[in-house]
């Protein structure tokens, strides 16, 4: 069997200096706001009832934690602004 020799090492063929690190961009995103049923209802949004009525029928947008559902508050917010949007939306054609 052959025996194994150690390559030579030499110093001064690597610099530190000369080596660049490579830039990278961490890309920038809002994470969502979760809170749970009784503190989203505090901000007034939305009653505590009618969140976990919401809840149980599986419309509330937000996830399960343990026992708990957080909700999603920016995502409720969105979703409430869409119903009330197209029931105005609707209510001004049935005027019309």
């Amino acid at each position: 069997m052959p025996e194994f020799k150690m390559p030579e090492f030499k110093p001064n063929e690597f610099k530190m200096s000369e080596y660049k690190t490579p830039e990278f961009k961490i890309p920038k995103f809002k994470t969502p706001e979760f809170k749970t049923i009784r503190q989203t209802a505090a901000t007034g949004i939305i009653t505590e009832h009618y969140l976990r009525l919401m809840v149980a029928r599986g419309d509330c947008p937000g996830i399960r934690s343990g026992n708990r559902f957080l909700v999603n508050v920016p995502a409720l917010a969105e979703m409430l602004d869409k119903l009330s949007r197209n029931k105005r939306e609707g209510a001004e054609d049935a005027r019309n």
